[in-house]
Formats: C-alpha cells, structure tokens, sequence
C-alpha cells in the first residue's frame, strides 16, 4: 500500500515527526478554541452582572 507524504512523514522517525506534526498541532488548536469559548462565556456573565446590578433584568 502506498502512503502520501504526510503518513510516510509521520511514519519516519516515531515518535517525535507525529509529535511535532500531529500532537502540537492539535492541541494548540484545542487550546485556541477553549480560549474563544471561555472569553465569549466571560463576556456573557460580565454583562448579565452588570445588567442585573444596574436593575435592567429581573430573573
């Protein structure tokens, strides 16, 4: 069976090219999504705070 480059890549060296190549990778952009979620998150209660403080929102 024939590999493209990037499975032979990966395949050569074990295990650091799928280290640098596949595990960084992913966890940066994990890491960069649980970030986007936490801002736009703080954000929300940041606002409902201040909106319940200043009287503009009953619960």
């Amino acid at each position: 069976m024939s590999m493209t480059h990037y499975m032979e890549l990966l395949a050569t060296n074990q295990p650091w090219n799928l280290i640098f190549y596949m595990a960084i990778p992913v966890i940066l952009a994990e890491t960069l999504v649980a970030t986007e979620f936490f801002v736009v998150y703080m954000q929300y209660t940041k606002n409902l705070l201040q909106d319940v403080m200043s009287g503009n929102r009953f619960l």
